[in-house]
C-alpha cells in the first residue's frame, strides 16, 4: 500500500508528464486540493531499496511528523505528499510537505529548497516556518495559504488578473535580489488569499553560489511554461530572464485560460524552439487590449535578449498598463521577425534565399541581354523618337532636281541614257517603270542635263516641271 502510494504520488498530469528520460515535469497533481500549496514534483527514478523500506513507514493522517500532527492530505508532487498540519504549540494550522524520494540528489535539492525559503521575507512569498527530519523522511514546514490556484480564477476581472501577476512578479524581482532563482514559476504555483497572490515552491530554486545539481543534459521544470534556454535548447546560462519568460507564460494563462503551448511533453518541448504562440488575444473571446498582447509576447521571446531584461522592468510595464499610460513593449518589426525565423529555421531561410538570388540573377541577365541588342542597331529610333505626322503631311513632297538619283513618288527606278542633244552627249536621267514599258496616260517623269547650262529639268511627259537655271550660258533643254 505504501508503495502504491509513492508510486502515486509521482505521477504527473497527463498534460504535462517526462518529456525525455532527461526532461522532467513538475507539474502539480490534477486533483490537488486547493487552498494548501501544493508541491511540485520533483525528478528522480524508481525507489532504490532503502526508500522502499522507508517508504513502508509513511506517516499517515492522524500521526505525528516533528511535532505536527498531520490532519490531511491536501496536495501531492512528484516525491511527496503536503498535509495540513496542527502545531499543538501555537495552535495554528500549518502546511508540512514531506519529501518521499530519498535519493542523494532528491535529499540535496530539498535541503536547497530549504535554504532558498529561508532567506526570503516578503508579503507575496509563503514564509517557512520550521523544517526538519522523522523517521527519515525531510519535512518543511510553511504557512497554510486558504486560497485557490491562479489558474482557477479566470473569474475574477481581467485587471485584477493583471495585478495578481504584477504582484508576483515583484515577488520574484525580490528573490533575484536575495540570489534566488525560482526556475518553477507557473499559475499552479500562485497562490491567492485575501491577501493577494502568494508564490510557493521553490523545489527548483538555485541560490547563487550553491553547488550544482542539474547535470548537463538536464532539464527540470514544466514544459509549458519554461524558457527555451531551460530546457536546454540554447547554450544561454540561466539567469533571471527565464524566470522573465515563466512569468509571461504565466501572465498568458491568466488572460486566455491556457499556457503558450499544449500538447504531450515531447510536443511541448519541440514547439518551443520551432513555434510562436499566438497572442493571448487570439485565443480568448475576452478583449484582451493589444498593450498586454505586446508585453506578453516580449516575455516569450525565444532569445533571452529580446525579453525584459529584469523582472523590475517588467512589473513597471505592467504598472503603466495599469495607469493608462504606454507600456514600452512593441510588435517585432519585419526586420525582427526574419531574423528570429531565421535562428529557428535557417535552412529554409538558406532555401528561400537562393531561390529569390536565382530569380534576381535571371532579371538582371536578361535585361543585360536586351540592352546588348539594343546597342548592336544604333540606327533604329526609339518609338518616343519617331516624329508624328500631321494633319497637312498626307502629301508626300515633290523630289528635289540636284538630289542624287533615287526612286521617285510613283515608285519608279531611274536610270541613265545617253542623249544627242547639244554640242556635247550628255547623260540624260530617264526614270522608267520596273513593272514594264509606258502605258498611255501614266507621267513617266525624266531627268536631263546639257553641258552648257548649270540647271535640271525633270521631264514629266510633256516637258512640265521644268527648273529654272541658277546661271546664263545656254537654252534649258526642252
Amino acid at each position: 500500500m505504501a508503495q502504491a502510494a509513492v508510486a502515486e504520488a509521482r505521477r504527473g498530469s497527463g498534460r504535462n508528464r517526462v518529456v525525455t528520460a532527461q526532461i522532467h515535469d513538475t507539474a502539480p497533481a490534477p486533483h490537488s486540493t486547493p487552498g494548501a500549496p501544493a508541491t511540485s514534483p520533483q525528478p528522480g527514478a524508481t525507489p532504490a531499496s532503502g526508500q522502499q523500506e522507508a517508504a513502508t513507514n509513511v506517516p499517515q493522517p492522524g500521526q505525528f511528523l516533528g511535532r505536527y500532527q498531520l490532519r490531511e492530505r491536501v496536495g501531492r508532487g512528484g516525491f511527496g505528499w503536503v498535509y495540513r498540519a496542527l502545531d499543538p504549540q501555537t495552535g495554528r494550522e500549518v502546511a508540512v510537505k514531506l519529501l518521499m524520494a530519498l535519493d542523494d540528489k532528491a535529499r540535496e535539492r530539498f535541503a536547497r529548497e530549504v535554504r532558498a525559503v529561508a532567506r526570503l521575507h516578503h508579503p507575496g512569498i509563503v514564509m517557512l516556518l520550521d523544517s526538519g527530519e522523522d523517521r527519515g523522511f525531510p519535512y518543511l514546514v510553511m504557512e497554510l495559504v486558504q486560497g485557490r490556484q491562479l489558474d482557477e480564477c479566470l473569474d475574477l476581472p481581467l485587471r485584477r488578473r493583471v495585478e495578481l501577476v504584477r504582484e508576483i512578479v515583484l515577488a520574484v524581482d525580490y528573490a533575484h535580489g536575495e540570489g534566488v532563482l525560482h526556475r518553477d514559476l507557473k499559475p499552479q504555483n500562485v497562490l491567492i488569499d485575501h491577501k493577494g497572490a502568494r508564490l510557493i515552491d521553490f523545489g527548483l530554486a538555485r541560490v547563487a553560489g550553491s553547488a550544482r545539481v542539474t547535470l548537463a543534459g538536464e532539464a527540470y521544470g514544466t514544459p509549458a511554461y519554461m524558457a527555451p534556454e531551460q530546457a536546454g535548447m540554447s547554450k544561454h546560462p540561466l539567469d533571471e530572464r527565464c524566470d522573465v519568460y515563466s512569468l509571461g507564460a504565466t501572465l498568458y494563462h491568466a488572460l486566455c485560460g491556457e499556457p503558450p503551448f499544449e500538447g504531450a511533453g515531447m510536443e511541448i518541448f519541440l514547439s518551443l524552439f520551432r513555434e510562436v504562440p499566438r497572442p493571448p488575444s487570439a485565443r480568448t473571446s475576452e478583449d484582451v487590449p493589444p498593450e498586454l498582447d505586446a508585453v506578453v509576447m516580449k516575455c516569450l521571446e525565444k532569445a533571452p535578449a529580446d525579453r525584459y531584461s529584469n523582472c523590475r522592468v517588467l512589473a513597471r510595464d505592467l504598472e503603466r498598463w495599469l495607469a493608462g499610460e504606454a507600456v514600452t513593449a512593441r510588435p517585432p518589426s519585419p526586420a525582427q521577425r526574419l531574423r528570429r525565423s531565421a535562428a529557428r529555421r535557417p535552412y529554409t531561410l538558406g532555401m528561400a534565399l537562393g531561390l529569390g538570388l536565382g530569380l534576381l540573377g535571371g532579371f538582371l541577365a536578361g535585361f543585360g541581354v536586351r540592352s546588348q541588342m539594343a546597342a548592336s542597331t544604333p540606327g533604329q529610333p526609339r518609338m518616343a523618337e519617331l516624329p508624328r505626322a500631321s494633319a497637312t503631311s498626307s502629301v508626300r513632297p515633290r523630289p528635289s532636281a540636284r538630289e542624287s538619283p533615287r526612286e521617285s513618288p510613283l515608285g519608279r527606278r531611274p536610270i541613265v541614257k545617253k542623249t544627242g542633244r547639244g554640242p556635247h552627249k550628255t547623260p540624260k536621267i530617264e526614270a522608267k517603270s520596273d513593272s514594264g514599258p509606258k502605258v498611255p496616260g501614266q507621267v513617266h517623269p525624266t531627268r536631263s542635263t546639257d553641258s552648257g547650262i548649270d540647271g535640271d529639268s525633270v521631264d514629266y511627259g510633256g516637258g512640265i516641271g521644268k527648273s529654272e537655271p541658277k546661271v546664263g550660258g545656254g537654252s534649258p533643254s526642252a
